[in-house]
């Protein structure tokens, strides 16, 4: 699994598979599946602590 967060934009994207991905809004929350079980992290609580971080967020895009 791997998340691809998108300070930005405010969304996840899940990356389940190779072909398999999804993308949450700030309205749902981020869970850790199979591989992290019982972790869940509503998107508006993550989207607050960018805000507090304000223009300072770096966005770091990740090798493909």
């Amino acid at each position: 699994m791997v998340w691809q967060i998108d300070p930005r934009a405010r969304t996840v994207e899940v990356l389940t598979a190779p072909e398999q991905s999804m993308t949450l809004f700030v309205d749902q929350t981020l869970d850790g599946g199979a591989v992290l079980p019982g972790l869940h992290v509503p998107l508006r609580d993550l989207c607050a602590e960018l805000d507090l971080q304000g223009e300072d967020v770096d966005v770091i895009p990740l090798p493909l």
